[in-house]
């Protein structure tokens, strides 16, 4: 049924008895929070019998014993389930916390201080930041952003969102290019900084990613995996954190 349907009788009769359900409704005196995103007790009295669980073994896959803070990245177990879901590899899906808002603001606080991963200073002291929220995003993320001075992008929800999805085909090519020429790791990176201004060459973030990491990037945005990369796996040389990848490193 849908109102293109009804007559002006018909959605009259309907408006009425919408209108007696919802005094009807009043006149039961419930007591109600619907508070978003918080369950009500009977919501919570489903998962009594999770606390007894997993009975006398409290160490996860890993070996972590789950009775403390389940490790740095989370029960094992539970990062399994959603990298499925969220279709990425294990080693990048973080269990901590039960709020991805709180999640967001320690990471965002700590990028402010301290910086990330390949950047040249704390975010304070960046002109600009944009920060990437996939879409559909939430409303308090963005606002997040926004009382902490930083603009969010809002980009769609799909494999390797925009960064990813660009960048790992662009590194690839990087050591198809080496493969094809034979030049050295160090040359083509030099030729990007140089060239493109880029604060690392491709190979140089390859091999600080991983390429066990790389690889599985590069399959969940269906990009073409180099020969070199396989190779280098089955060799156990994961990059810097192995002490080998593209690039040899000094223990």
């Amino acid at each position: 049924m849908t109102f293109d349907n009804l007559t002006r009788d018909q959605i009259d009769q309907l408006h009425r008895d919408q209108q007696h359900a919802y005094a009807a409704l009043q006149q039961a005196g419930l007591t109600l929070d619907i508070t978003r995103g918080k369950p009500a007790p009977e919501q919570l009295d489903l998962s009594n019998a999770m606390l007894s669980l997993p009975g006398e073994d409290f160490r996860d896959a890993a070996g972590t014993d789950t009775r403390n803070y389940g490790g740095l990245t989370g029960i094992l177990e539970l990062r399994q389930i959603f990298a499925e879901i969220l279709q990425a590899p294990v080693e990048q899906v973080l269990a901590a916390d039960n709020a991805s808002l709180a999640l967001m603001h320690d990471n965002l606080v700590f990028a402010l201080l301290h910086g990330v991963p390949g950047s040249d200073r704390p975010w304070g002291k960046e002109e600009t930041v944009r920060f990437v929220c996939p879409s559909p995003g939430y409303d308090r993320h963005f606002a997040l952003c926004e009382a902490l001075g930083k603009q969010a992008v809002e980009v769609p929800d799909i494999a390797g969102f925009v960064v990813n999805r660009l960048l790992f085909p662009f590194l690839f090519s990087a050591v198809r290019l080496m493969e094809e020429t034979g030049l050295e790791p160090q040359a083509i990176d030099t030729c990007m900084q140089l060239g493109a201004g880029h604060p690392m060459g491709p190979l140089a973030l390859i091999d600080y990613v991983g390429l066990d990491v790389s690889k599985a990037i590069g399959e969940s945005i269906g990009t073409e995996i180099p020969a070199t990369i396989d190779r280098l796996i089955s060799e156990g040389a994961l990059g810097k954190k192995t002490g080998r990848g593209l690039y040899t490193y000094e223990s």
